[in-house]
């Protein structure tokens, strides 16, 4: 029957009359490989020649069931491979045929190179990853560091296998050394993971690497913010938007953190935000948020006198800067409060002298004065207190009675004050009363 095939195929030309015969010759013993291997051979021609891929995959297949020789039948397999993804579009088919000849020679190159690119187009993750590993066992240098790197994002975006993933981006660090595209994929990773203090550390190693000033700054804000909001560790915090704005004083992310660390309850880092802010919002004549600043410090401070240098600034603030008399004299008031416990109280009274007038609010005036009177440890202040509030109530506040009644606490304070006898004779003289 070979030779009747042969004659109809190379003296007759007759091809479909020489397959039928081939074909027989197959259906004789199909266990029989030296009776099949050469009709299938010469089927294989047959269906090269014209164009025949579904019927060439066929007999090839054939061949690879029959085929003793290992290598011709490595040779089958990856054929049937390429024809069954590139022409069939059999991905399926594709990959038995590789992973057949993976069985025949393990580790080699070509079957897997097929199948990483077979198993992606499938979706079939875990037996990518498989693959993955076994080419970056076999290359070295850029080509087993790009393995890796597809592995791990295998891991991270496809199998959700995050932790695996973190081991196989932080071997990339080990063997080919840091990178920023490695630190950043750790750094989401880690924050998934809710793993604060790795991802902190990664930060920090990051920051060593970068190139430039948006970088740094990106990380460093984003440092900032991790150790803000998830360690609470707030020195550490401060200290990386303390370096942000040292470097670019405009940065939007740090300025923003920082701002927002102003409304902690934690008095420390609070003030210390402050002190960052302050300077920056005063170089940029930037007053309505520098007072905001300055009442934050106010609030925190420990020190009495610093408390009144800040108290005095505020005042200073909204009466020239942002020509806010009001505002100016609620400050100028709790300084005066403050003051009248520390001792020197004259240059805040006559600043509140000053803004009650400007404001119209005489009225607070004297009540703030009688209630600093009984703090004031200098006998000459308190008469003078007290003689001023009496000619508040006197000139200002068109009340006499209690002038007259605000005067005669001068005279007990001291009986000879003068003044204070002169303006009781006057109102006593102007009521009709004797005095």
């Amino acid at each position: 029957l070979m030779q009747v095939a042969s004659l109809q195929q190379e003296a007759l030309g007759d091809i479909t009359a020489a397959e039928g015969t081939y074909r027989r010759v197959l259906g004789l013993d199909p266990e029989d490989a030296d009776l099949v291997l050469p009709a299938a051979r010469a089927l294989e021609a047959i269906y090269v020649g014209s164009n025949r891929p579904e019927e060439l995959a066929d007999v090839l297949r054939l061949q690879v069931a029959l085929e003793s020789d290992g290598e011709r039948r490595g040779e089958l397999l990856a054929r049937i491979g390429e024809l069954s993804a590139e022409v069939l579009g059999d991905t399926e088919g594709a990959i038995a045929a590789w992973e057949a000849r993976l069985e025949e020679t393990p580790d080699e190159p070509e079957a897997l190179a097929a199948l990483d690119d077979l198993y992606t187009r499938a979706g079939r993750w875990e037996q990518l990853v498989g693959v993955l590993e076994r080419r970056r066992d076999l290359a070295s240098g850029e080509e087993r560091r790009a393995l890796l790197l597809r592995q791990a994002e295998v891991q991270r975006d496809r199998l959700e296998q995050k932790s695996a993933a973190v081991e196989t981006f932080q071997s990339i660090v080990d063997e080919f050394g840091p990178a920023a595209e490695i630190y950043q994929s750790l750094e989401g990773l880690f924050a998934e993971l809710e793993r604060w203090d790795d991802l902190n550390e990664t930060y920090e190693r990051h920051l060593d690497i970068v190139e430039t000033d948006e970088e740094r700054l990106a990380v460093l804000a984003a440092l900032g913010n991790s150790r803000r909001d998830h360690t609470k560790d707030y020195p550490g915090a401060l200290e990386a938007y303390r370096r942000a704005i040292s470097i670019d004083s405009t940065h939007g992310a740090s300025r923003a953190a920082l701002n927002e660390m102003l409304a902690l309850e934690d008095r420390t880092a609070r003030m210390e935000a402050a002190e960052i802010l302050h300077p920056i919002y005063e170089a940029e004549g930037d007053h309505a948020r520098l007072i905001e600043i300055v009442e934050i410090e106010v609030e925190v401070a420990d020190d009495p006198s610093e408390r009144l240098d800040k108290l005095e600034l505020a005042t200073r603030i909204a009466e020239d800067a942002l020509d806010d008399a009001a505002r100016a004299y609620g400050y100028a008031e709790r300084a005066v409060r403050d003051a009248a416990a520390q001792g020197d109280v004259t240059p805040y009274l006559v600043t509140l002298d000053r803004l009650a007038g400007t404001t119209g609010r005489r009225r607070e005036q004297a009540e703030v004065l009688e209630a600093i009177v009984p703090e004031l440890f200098d006998g000459d202040l308190q008469v003078d207190v007290t003689r001023r509030v009496a000619e508040l109530h006197r000139y200002e506040l068109g009340s006499p009675e209690r002038a007259k009644e605000t005067y005669c606490k001068v005279l007990e304070l001291r009986a000879d004050d003068r003044a204070s006898l002169l303006a009781l004779e006057e109102l006593y003289g102007e009521s009709g009363e004797a005095a």
